[in-house]
């Protein structure tokens, strides 16, 4: 019978509007985490903990409302579907956390939990497990409560699944503080903050009062609802790592036509680039393991152990219908706060260069015979060279000092780097031995020429020379000497193919030291001295010119030697820009004459072409290839083959900003290659 003056609109209270608000977020945040994580396992678990807080909320929210008494019976069977099943599927949701592979003996837990579940919402539906009455007081029902045989073991469920939550949460915090991994580390210390005092207050409410006769509103079920809300929060705000993360993955992703690929510590996959995708052809599925993709790596590539945050291998990535692609991985951990919180590979695709490499060795073991005693000759030189490396640490040995007891010191050195022009052009027109003795006879020349001036050879790496001089005016004229000895070795006519080679010079601090280990050591010198002067050499084949030096080479020997200034650029590697210098005392008196002659022109279109003013800048390096006239051995530039250089650049700049592409200049030329 419906009591007189009864309306829903009367028995509506806050306690009805605050469930009603929380069946909506349960329902939104199981959803979103749900699509935010892909569908994975923890996501899985969550939405379902998340339907049966909307069951509960569901059922509150009606029987709060509700004036009469069947209705708080009917939407109490309701709201048991979420209460009693709430406590398995948290428990389930922290074992999946702590491990996605659940053993045997929790997964026996979990179905006696459920199957019990099961059991004890079917005796409410019976009306076997229900509270013996609902009183009405005010706007809410308290019930007084009757624990049948099958409801009574639920008062033991749920504080053991509450001690377990807490356990497990409690061992993944100290667990991942021990790991360094600071996802796990963030999550559990956020669900253990809200857990302990949110657990606390829904057992109060809805356990310990009503056994305790306390009258109180049922709402400790909000309690618990906050806290899964917030496990919802921990769970997506470190989905992605953390921010530190998520800015270097930006910060990272912007490297051009490079794979990107960002893990978790276990070295699941949480982020790739468009190129990686490509790659694989194809999206990646969230968490897989970067080693089931990436093979041929050494075996500890993908560990933690060592002191070092940066690795580098080789390795291969081949998928079923898809090519193989062999690609050079480089490693380094991310860290917060001194915490690892993840790792970041960038993958270059060396492809090209290993198919190079194989047609490389198939020629090398047609040939292998016409090359033994070649490779006699050279394994004879390789092994000197293993153990003499230099002149002066022969004078060691020779006087009983041990060169390997040598402390790391800071020389102040000038470093030379040459390197031969087209090697692999020059020796596919010779037999393996004729390039063998090519080789030979060209190291013959310009090594007479590094230590006839006080210098010494560093290494030889293939075709190139790192060279050591104690100042700079003896690396200077070696150089020189290199070029003018090179013009004679091309008169003599030892390849059929003209030989060339570039130079670059660089002056200032270095460490100089042992490095290797105990079984093969290299006396060399390390630094960012070395690392500009080889990156100046590499530039001599961007601007055609054979010898190029730093700004502290030119300003110790201004004056005494023909320089003129090139160019200021920013090489890879180096946060600012570099003065470039061409020393031209090895050319031609004609040459030399037509360069000494168009210095102060030549600066003057440089002033045009960094102020931006490419057109003009481009008239007059026009002007000034036609008035040197054309390169004797190479057809299609000038004499000057900088001022086709500069020409083709300012006529692509100006192209560049014509189209909108060129927003801002400063005169500094950006090289992205090495």
């Amino acid at each position: 019978m419906t009591p007189q003056g009864f309306s829903f609109a009367s028995t509506f209270n806050i306690v009805s509007g605050f469930y009603i608000l929380f069946f909506v977020i349960s329902l939104v945040l199981g959803v979103y985490v749900y699509v935010k994580n892909q569908g994975n396992s923890v996501a899985r678990v969550f939405l379902l903990l998340s339907i049966a807080l909307a069951i509960l909320h569901f059922g509150e929210i009606f029987f709060s409302w509700s004036g009469f008494r069947e209705d708080a019976f009917f939407f109490t069977k309701i709201k048991s579907i979420g209460f009693v099943f709430w406590w398995p599927l948290m428990l389930n949701l922290f074992l999946l956390m702590r491990d996605r592979n659940v053993s045997s003996k929790w997964k026996i837990l979990l179905i006696v939990l459920y199957l019990y579940s099961a059991v004890c919402v079917l005796s409410f539906f019976l009306g076997y497990s229900h509270a013996s009455d609902y009183i009405r007081t005010g706007n809410i029902w308290i019930d007084k409560p009757y624990w049948s045989p099958i409801g009574i073991p639920y008062l033991f469920m749920m504080p053991l699944c509450l001690f377990l939550d807490f356990w497990l949460l409690f061992t993944m915090h100290f667990r991942a503080k021990q790991e360094s991994n600071v996802l796990l580390y963030q999550q559990t210390k956020v669900m253990i903050i809200f857990g302990i005092p949110f657990a606390a207050l829904g057992m109060l409410m809805n356990i310990v009062f009503p056994m305790l006769g306390v009258i109180v509103p049922s709402v400790g079920h909000l309690f618990i609802g906050l806290w899964i809300c917030v496990i919802g929060y921990a769970i997506v705000r470190y989905r992605y790592l953390v921010p530190t993360l998520e800015f270097a993955s930006r910060q990272i992703f912007t490297i051009a036509g490079e794979m990107i690929v960002i893990t978790d510590l276990q070295y699941r996959i949480t982020e790739y680039n468009l190129a990686f995708a490509h790659t694989l052809g194809g999206p990646v599925p969230a968490n897989t393991p970067l080693q089931q993709i990436v093979d041929g790596l050494e075996s500890d590539f993908f560990t933690e152990s060592g002191s070092s945050s940066v690795a580098n291998g080789i390795g291969y990535i081949s998928l079923q219908d898809r090519p193989v692609v062999y690609v050079n991985v480089k490693k380094s951990f991310l860290y917060d706060k001194n915490l690892r919180i993840g790792v970041v590979f960038v993958l270059g695709d060396i492809t090209d260069l290993h198919t190079l490499n194989e047609g490389l060795e198939r020629k090398v073991a047609e040939r292998t015979r016409d090359l033994e005693s070649a490779k006699t000759e050279a394994e004879r030189r390789l092994a000197i060279t293993a153990v003499y490396t230099r002149r002066s640490i022969v004078d060691v040995i020779e006087s009983g000092g041990d060169p390997r007891t040598f402390a790391p010191k800071n020389k102040t050195v000038a470093v030379l780097f040459s390197d031969m022009r087209d090697f692999t052009g020059i020796s596919e027109s010779l037999s393996p031995i004729e390039t063998v003795q090519m080789l030979n006879c060209y190291f013959d020349r310009m090594n007479e020429c590094i230590l006839a001036n006080r210098g010494e050879i560093d290494k030889l790496i293939g075709d190139c020379i790192m060279a050591i001089h104690t100042d700079v005016e003896s690396a200077l004229n070696a150089a020189i000497d290199m070029r003018q000895a090179l013009r004679s070795l091309n008169d003599s006519g030892l390849s059929s193919s003209r030989i060339n080679n570039g130079i670059g010079i660089n002056f200032g601090e270095v460490v100089a030291g042992n490095i290797g280990s105990s079984d093969k050591m290299d006396y060399t010198v390390i630094g960012d001295i070395v690392n500009s002067a080889s990156r100046i050499e590499a530039l001599t084949k961007y601007y055609r010119l054979p010898v190029l030096v730093s700004e502290d080479v030119y300003h110790c020997l201004a004056g005494r030697y023909a320089f003129r200034f090139i160019d200021r650029v920013l090489v890879k590697g180096r946060k600012t820009p570099l003065a470039l210098y061409e020393c031209f005392d090895y050319e031609t008196d004609a040459i030399r004459k037509l360069k000494t002659d168009s210095v102060d022109e030549y600066a003057h279109l440089y002033a045009l072409y960094e102020a931006g003013d490419f057109r003009k800048a481009g008239a007059g390096y026009a002007d000034l290839c036609k008035r040197f006239g054309p390169h004797t051995y190479y057809d299609g530039v000038s004499k000057d083959p900088v001022l086709d250089f500069y020409l083709e650049r300012c006529r692509r700049l100006e192209k560049i900003r014509d189209e909108g592409g060129l927003v801002s200049w400063n005169g500094v030329f950006e090289f992205k290659e090495k």
